[in-house]
């Protein structure tokens, strides 16, 4: 997701990140790609993405073997059911 995909996805869902809850938003592929591939995670392991926001890194973390699992903590649910503390 770049930052232009993320702003579109923002606006469809009419939410605003809380700058109190520190949120920010990974929109570089690269970076992406980087992390998903220096897991070192094997076929037996889970990883935890905690606060996976819309995906960026989820959708990387899927092409690797074991079972990526998103955890958003938060009171509101934010796009497509997904949760998160946005403000509306």
């Amino acid at each position: 997701m770049n930052l232009s995909e993320l702003q579109t996805q923002l606006q469809r869902f009419d939410l605003t990140p809380s700058r109190k809850l520190g949120q920010s938003f990974l929109v570089d592929e690269n970076v992406s790609r980087w992390i998903a591939a220096h897991l070192h995670a094997g076929p037996e392991e889970t990883e935890i993405e905690v606060g996976p926001g819309f995906g960026a890194l989820t959708e990387h973390l899927a092409q690797f073997p074991g079972r990526a699992q998103p955890d958003q903590r938060g009171d509101h649910h934010g796009a497509e059911g997904g949760g998160g503390p946005f403000r509306r």
